[in-house]
């Protein structure tokens, strides 16, 4: 799986957001953005029929760093 990040800042809007796409399917896999309160969250999306999985981003990585610990890396 090859990962491609893009980002994409609206001339007219100060809200941003990135795509996280499978270069290799052109598989869009998350998207990062800033809610109307300022929150910074992560949708997971994982195939066309399941329903997206939204989560704070700062605890996703929280729980990353966690996970990486437990298992020594």
């Amino acid at each position: 799986m090859k990962l491609k990040a893009l980002l994409y800042v609206p001339e007219d809007d100060e809200r941003f957001h990135i795509d996280i796409l499978d270069e290799d399917q052109s598989t869009h896999l998350a998207e990062i953005y800033k809610d109307k309160k300022n929150k910074i969250k992560i949708t997971f999306f994982r195939n066309g029929t399941d329903k997206p999985w939204d989560t704070d981003l700062r605890y996703f990585i929280d729980f990353l760093e966690k996970s990486f610990k437990e298992i020594n890396i």
